[in-house]
């Protein structure tokens, strides 16, 4: 699917080089895209697919179980980011697919992450997989819909209203009391 940009250069280049040049250019453009908004184009693999699949409107909790580096965080990242962003974010996009039957409403929605410890949160969900990347690029998109994310709080506010905040298990039960949450994720 291109976007305007994309078929304006498209037509620009017809007139004035080739189309093995425009080509080139319109990859260069998709790949740029894909950087900026990887929650779009993530592709689950064969286990993160069959468990997003389990999760339906009819459960209150829902687990993903794996050993190490089998992939948990990453699905678990996919889902609060997609629970922030809403499901009409994804339509006509690649990752449609796994977003279209989750169970995410169309109100804003305030997401917990929970992560073990402070440096877990901070090194492994927060750095990792949400504002920079490690194996992939970042989850949260570089949109301006999304308020810059707040490093120190580990928060970032959404233009339709969402909120995802970063905790650690061992600040203690006291942080977590008298909230309304409408998706944790420990």
């Amino acid at each position: 699917m291109e976007t305007p940009q994309q078929t304006a250069i498209l037509e620009l280049l017809r007139h004035t080089g080739t189309n093995t040049e425009a080509l080139a250019v319109l990859d260069a453009l998709e790949e740029k895209r894909k950087e900026r908004f990887f929650v779009r184009y993530w592709e689950p693999t064969k286990p993160q697919q069959l468990a997003l699949q389990k999760f339906t409107a009819d459960k209150k909790v829902f687990g993903i179980l794996g050993g190490n580096r089998s992939g948990k965080t990453e699905a678990g990242a996919f889902i609060a980011v997609a629970w922030a962003l809403g499901k009409e974010f994804f339509r006509g996009e690649p990752a449609w697919e796994y977003v279209k039957d989750l169970p995410i409403p169309d109100k804003p929605n305030v997401i917990w992450i929970v992560g073990l410890d402070f440096q877990v949160v901070r090194d492994v969900i927060w750095r990792e997989k949400l504002r920079q990347g490690r194996n992939h690029p970042a989850f949260l998109p570089k949109d301006p819909e999304i308020a810059a994310p707040k490093d120190g709080d580990f928060q970032v506010h959404f233009g339709n209203g969402s909120i995802i905040t970063c905790k650690s298990a061992d600040s203690g039960r006291e942080k977590f009391q008298g909230a309304s949450v409408d998706l944790v994720w420990l």
